[in-house]
């Protein structure tokens, strides 16, 4: 089915992964930055996103016609989602939830469904499993951020152990 259950596997388990890797994580390294954002704002940021580019846009390929797919500003819809500055346990509360509620929708999906086309403004035409399939990509890659940004600080510590990077 297009590796779409893979994938669902992976959007279905990273709110999980999420609260493993950053519940007892302290506070300074919450708030630690890799330059952009921090671990929170990256949360904050997979849950704004939700909505718009893994439930609009399915839903808009498969009861549509090759539908236009808009592009996004990312950093807008953080702000406007009330995301951004929610403690921890809220943010990750609330984005499991949401997410819990979209795989189930998306379980629920025809391999025709899947195979149904939508036009992006910049990619062009892609189909509802090309679109889950970057989400979980997508997942992964900002777990691998937030990794980043909290095991730096340890890292910058770690004296001559560096060298086994």
């Amino acid at each position: 089915m297009n590796g779409v259950n893979d994938a669902l596997a992976i959007l279905e388990g990273t709110p999980q992964v999420l609260r493993a890797l950053l519940t007892d994580t302290p506070a300074d390294l919450l708030g630690a930055t890799d330059g952009e954002w921090t671990a929170l704002d990256v949360v904050a940021h997979l849950a704004s996103l939700d909505p718009f580019t893994l439930e609009r846009r399915v839903r808009a390929i498969v009861e549509g016609s090759e539908p236009p797919l808009p592009e996004i500003d990312e950093h807008e819809l953080l702000a406007r989602s009330g995301y951004a500055g929610l403690p921890l346990d809220q943010l990750l509360s609330d984005f499991a939830t949401r997410r819990a509620s979209i795989v189930a929708w998306l379980r629920q999906l025809t391999p025709t469904d899947l195979n149904r086309f939508g036009n992006h403004q910049s990619v062009g035409r892609l189909t509802a499993a090309e679109i889950i399939n970057h989400k979980a990509w997508h997942d992964l890659s900002h777990i691998q951020q937030i990794c980043r940004i909290i095991a730096a600080a340890p890292d910058a510590l770690s004296g001559p152990m560096r060298q086994f990077h």
